[in-house]
């Protein structure tokens, strides 16, 4: 046979470049067919998260918009309660003297023998006048 002719150290060798050839042109190949199937995947995959991340960056903005006017509103809110309390404290001080003053008024009585309604009205004509400075 023809391949008793060659001795068996070339035996070996060509062989083993055989086996190179094989194995190279299957890896070539196999990478080619992955890369072909794999590389719109990846294409893909790198277009959506550059997306993703624009989009995550428009929300992130947004949320920072919305969180400084929630801030500002309960802001405002705090400020608005103090002016609240400011006005509660105001028309406490300013209804003292409105009811010493009712009080005053309440406990009146006309004189006896008096007609009711007239003695009413005069009180009421009084504390009206005095109420608008014209004494």
């Amino acid at each position: 046979m023809l391949t008793d002719l060659i001795p068996t150290p070339y035996k070996i060798l060509i062989i083993a470049i055989v086996a190179l050839i094989v194995f190279g042109t299957g890896s070539v190949t196999g990478w080619k067919v992955c890369h072909a199937d794999l590389q719109p995947k990846l294409d893909n995959a790198t277009t959506e998260r550059a997306q993703w991340q624009a989009s995550f960056k428009d929300l992130s903005a947004s949320t920072d918009v919305q969180n400084a006017a929630v801030k500002d509103l309960a802001d405002r809110a705090t400020k608005r309660e103090a002016q609240a309390a400011e006005a509660i404290k105001a028309a406490r001080v300013g209804a003292q003297g409105k009811n010493a003053q009712a009080q005053r008024i309440v406990q009146t009585q006309p004189p006896s023998g008096a007609e009711l309604c007239r003695a009413a009205s005069d009180a009421f004509d009084a504390e009206l006048a005095e109420e608008r400075g014209a004494k």
